[in-house]
């Protein structure tokens, strides 16, 4: 099954029909080994100083964060922060 993504979305070919997904992430925050959930449906992370980034949502919604990046899992839609 052929997987395309690009221009924030993912295309997939099943059966006879194309079905299209999104490629944002959710973003996590680690803390003492616990992972907390802290935006969904991130589109784009822009650094904001020593270890402080902007998330920036599907609709705009911004959210500013200190840490570290841990783990970045483009398949698995999933951003991990490590707490400084």
């Amino acid at each position: 099954m052929p997987v395309i993504c690009g221009m924030g979305q993912q295309t997939k070919q099943v059966t006879n029909y194309m079905e299209t997904i999104m490629c944002e992430s959710n973003v996590y925050l680690k803390e003492n080994g616990t992972e907390k959930l802290i935006m969904e449906n991130v589109a784009a992370i822009t650094p904001a100083g020593e270890n402080r980034f902007v998330l920036k949502g599907l609709l705009g919604e911004q959210q500013q964060v200190s840490g570290i990046i841990e783990d970045i899992n483009l398949m698995g839609h999933k951003i991990i922060l490590k707490a400084v």
